[in-house]
């Protein structure tokens, strides 16, 4: 007996001291750590770690973990301890918020958590070890840099740069801003998702694929300028130059390739500007040796380094023996030569041009000129030589006073440009004015007058006159002039008249113009107006009318003058009337009768039917009006007007798809048993009703989208720019439109993306489940925080199957069951996956795959449930078991799985109770 007591002491004291060095292992754990002990979760350990993240002291130890941490209530963290204690199955969690206080600091932080349950001999949970790691401020940066992506990809989107990223395998566009668009001449939809060359055809053999292959491999970026390429823009294959970057962008964490950044800068302007500046300086050579003026260049010494032919056919003497000489060793007069040196010198000390008059003895006898030197300098802004151009204004002279005094006396702005380079001879004071000038800019050149000018096409106007000698006018010739410091846009009627000399050639130009800009703007704004209205009614397909209900006489647009048949302008209500279906003509009468009379604020919204004789049909028309009062009394009414007859056609051929369905079920249900044959024949007659309205609205949906868009586009440049024109009930009528247009376009999306899964030729590959959910999950990453919803997930597996279709599936039933919970719970979603035979599947699926082998996939959540009652409607399109006000949607998501799961030759059911939640259970072949 004493033996025994011994032994039972010696093992409490073992017991003991495992016990103490365990408590020492967690105070000592270099993570937070502590010990919950009962099913009531009492705190026995927490170290120093774990007691700075609770924000709290020793004095915690002994209470249960809800009395230490109220904080945590509704944050999900006891219901779980509680189902580790129960389950005996340890849980972590990764990154998990709480809402909790660190060092007296309120806010959400993240933890790597881990909750591991401690069992007795008897295989019982006794305890539960918790250790957490803080990770918010790894959290917070992942947060960040994902912002900052956001940040840079919306730069990308609205860098004026042409842009794309393209992927490393195969070069399939993963983003492209709209300037590369415009540049290749796609739109994002026909880009995004596709490889370089099936995108852009026309690139194939142009190299850029191999180049794109150098950068991925090498790593190397490539760049280029002025690099040819030819696009097929606006129907026509071009050759455009570009300046390329083909910019790797790599992993940070293995470096390698992940995507190319493609920047290109379009330069097509400036090479063909530099090709004809080329053509320009030959040109400019050719014209300086057969222009009958005098040019000569000297350099610093004064010295003679060029003359043209006009020079030596002046002179009488060859030019090549006068190279290298100043003027007075050319042997000039002294009182020739002097005085032209002198002028030279100056322009040198200078470095300005100047100008003179000056006569010059020739074998023909005194010659007068007027003569323009130019310093010319080199790249780094060095004085080298003075260009000389002297004009023989000998016959010119004459006339000149009298034809100055024409142009200052000239009722309209008059000027007088002489020479190639447009110097401003003679500006009357009203075309000073308009150029915001004074007499002092007399005798400089236009473009020192008018620097604005440089970018203009009035430069190589008046040199286009100059060369050819043709009259150039111009009516409502827009001008950008820089006046007293402010660039403003004028509008004048020009005209540039070329002058001649006595030897027929062009030695100046006279311009004239007239000052229109304010009747030009005024008119402009007039047309914008219009041009706005004009092109939002065309979009959305609008006729629009107005009736002077006193005159008696109306005004139609073009679109409701086909609508109705009317042969001219001025046909009053009857003449409506007697157009429109005999069954609707008495409430439109009525209803138009009433808004003129007052009611309902003068308003009208009705629909009616006219006859289109071009299509042999009725059509449908919408008309909304409203009557204008002066005076209390009725003057005018006036609407829009659109047809509707596609929306009414599809809303009845859906309507009678439905009923023949309904009645085709009916039938078939009375006739099950002695029929199968008929069976059989209306099971088809069903299958090609149903693919003709998949079909149906497959192509609906497409052409309804794109005006839809421009609806709602039209309709907010509209409240933009015409809010005060359109009135409160007007924004009003508006706004109802922009709201009902969005709606409407999340339908056509749900219900394209239905069409699609019926229509896409099948392309099955061997997927990962596993990898297809964490990228779903990821998606609903934001859903998933804003809710706290804990997801719990199963290894998957690999099926034969369409990974873009399964993604789809996944998340349609993830989001639905976060959606369907509801906003007070906590959603909590399982994701299961079980292997099962052929004859383990529910007796109601038929799946179309021969398999025998299936995986079971469910997804179970704690939301609203539903009766089981409605199991087979809740797949069905359009069917809702909530209102759109208690749960949002479209009734197309289960629809859509179901295809989805039908596509993959599976089967799809659920289980469910009112309030209890609903697990959905998915069947797929693991042969397909």
């Amino acid at each position: 007996m004493a033996q025994e007591v011994t032994e039972q002491v010696l093992n409490r004291r073992k017991l003991e001291e495992s016990e103490s060095r365990f408590r020492l292992l967690i105070q000592q754990a270099p993570v937070a750590t502590s010990l919950y002990v009962g099913s009531q979760l009492r705190i026995e350990v927490a170290n120093l770690t774990m007691l700075s993240y609770w924000d709290k002291d020793q004095s915690v130890i002994g209470k249960t973990f809800r009395e230490a941490m109220p904080e945590l209530q509704g944050q999900g963290y006891f219901e779980i301890l509680d189902e580790v204690f129960k389950t005996a199955e340890a849980y972590q969690m990764h990154a998990s918020p709480a809402q909790v206080s660190i060092g007296g600091k309120a806010g959400r932080y993240y933890f790597d958590l881990s909750f591991k349950p401690l069992l007795d001999t008897s295989g019982q949970v006794y305890a539960i070890l918790n250790t957490a790691y803080d990770v918010t401020s790894q959290v917070e940066e992942r947060q960040q840099k994902e912002k900052e992506q956001q940040q840079v990809l919306a730069l990308f989107e609205q860098s004026p740069v042409e842009i794309a990223m393209l992927s490393p395998d195969g070069f399939h566009f993963k983003m492209s801003n709209p300037f590369y668009n415009d540049l290749v001449g796609r739109t994002s939809g026909q880009l995004l998702g596709r490889p370089l060359l099936e995108a852009i055809p026309e690139l194939q053999g142009q190299g850029f694929d191999r180049l794109l292959r150098q950068v991925v491999d090498s790593g190397v970026p490539f760049v280029a300028n002025e690099v040819a390429v030819k696009l097929v823009r606006s129907n026509e294959l071009q050759t455009v130059y570009l300046n390329l970057t083909f910019q790797p962008q790599r992993h940070q964490n293995n470096n390698a390739v992940t995507a190319i950044l493609v920047v290109a800068t379009d330069v097509t302007l400036q090479v063909h500007t530099q090709q004809q500046i080329q053509q320009k300086n030959l040109q400019l050579h050719e014209l300086l040796e057969n222009t009958p003026d005098v040019i000569t260049r000297w350099d610093k010494q004064r010295r003679l380094v060029f003359a043209n032919q006009a020079f030596s056919a002046k002179t009488g003497t060859e030019n090549t023996g006068l190279l290298g000489k100043t003027n007075l060793e050319m042997g000039q007069p002294t009182e020739v030569a002097v005085p032209y040196m002198d002028r030279l010198q100056q322009v040198l000390d200078s470095r300005q041009p100047a100008e003179h008059y000056n006569a010059f003895p020739a074998p023909v006898g005194l010659i007068q000129y007027h003569s323009r030197m130019v310093p010319e300098f080199d790249a780094d802004g060095q004085l080298v030589s003075v260009l000389s151009i002297a004009r023989d204004i000998t016959e010119l002279k004459v006339s000149e006073d009298r034809f100055r005094s024409l142009i200052q006396q000239a009722p309209i702005a008059t000027s007088l440009l002489v020479g190639p380079e447009f110097i401003v001879e003679v500006a009357n004071p009203i075309q000073l004015a308009h150029w915001g000038k004074d007499i002092f800019i007399i005798g400089k050149p236009l473009i020192q007058v008018l620097p604005e000018l440089k970018d203009q096409s009035y430069l190589q106007v008046l040199e286009d006159v100059f060369t050819s000698g043709n009259v150039y006018s111009n009516a409502q010739a827009k001008v950008l002039l820089n006046i007293n410091g402010m660039t403003q846009t004028h509008y004048f009627d020009l005209t540039y008249k070329p002058l001649l000399n006595a030897s027929g050639q062009v030695y100046s130009i006279l311009a004239m113009s007239s000052n229109i800009t304010q009747q030009v703007l005024t008119r402009q704004e007039l047309a914008e107006k219009s041009q706005d209205l004009e092109l939002a009614m065309n979009i959305g397909q609008l006729g629009s009318f107005k009736i002077n209900l006193l005159k008696h006489t109306a005004t139609y647009s073009r679109l409701v003058m086909d609508w109705f048949n009317l042969q001219q302008q001025g046909e009053a209500l009857p003449a409506i009337f007697s157009r429109i279906h005999e069954d609707d003509r008495a409430e439109v009468m009525q209803n138009i009768e009433q808004s003129i009379l007052g009611e309902n604020n003068g308003y009208h919204d009705l629909t009616f039917r006219v006859w289109d004789s071009s299509a042999n049909s009725w059509r449908h028309l919408h008309s909304v009006g409203q009557t204008q009062l002066e005076s209390g009394v009725a003057v005018s009414l006036s609407g829009i007007i659109q047809d509707v007859t596609n929306l009414v056609m599809a809303h009845n051929q859906l309507q009678e798809s439905e009923s023949r369905y309904k009645n085709l079920s009916i039938e078939l249900e009375q006739r099950v048993k002695q029929r199968t044959r008929d069976l059989q024949i209306a099971n088809q007659d069903l299958m090609r009703s149903n693919q003709d309205l998949q079909q149906f609205a497959y192509i609906s949906s497409h052409d309804l989208q794109e005006p839809l868009r421009k609806i709602q586009s039209l309709g907010t440049m509209l409240e933009q720019r015409f809010s005060k024109q359109l009135g409160i009930e007007g924004k009003q009528l508006l706004d109802r439109m922009i709201k009902s247009g969005a709606r409407m376009s999340n339908l056509i999306h749900d219900l394209l993306a239905f069409s699609y899964l019926s229509a896409k030729q099948q392309h099955f590959d061997l997927v990962s489940l596993d990898e297809i959910l964490t990228d779903v999950i990821n998606k609903l990453d934001l859903e998933i925080a804003e809710r706290q919803a804990l997801i719990e997930v199963n290894t998957l597996g690999t099926v034969q199957g369409d990974k873009s279709q399964l993604g789809q599936l996944f998340q349609n039933l993830v989001s639905n069951a976060i959606k369907f919970t509801l906003s007070s719970v906590r959603p909590h979603v399982r994701i299961e996956c079980f292997q099962r035979s052929r004859g383990e599947l529910p007796s109601e699926l038929q799946p179309g795959s021969n398999a025998n082998q299936f995986i079971q996939i469910s997804i179970s959540d704690n939301g609203v449930g539903f009766d089981t009652y409605h199991l087979d409607r809740i797949f069905q399109m359009f069917q809702r078991l909530h209102t759109r006000s208690e749960f949002p949607g479209t009734g197309i998501g289960l629809a859509i799985c179901k295809r989805v799961v039908e596509n993959h030759g599976g089967g799809i059911t659920a289980n469910s109770k009112p309030g209890k939640g609903a697990t959905f259970c998915i069947y797929l072949p693991l042969q397909v």
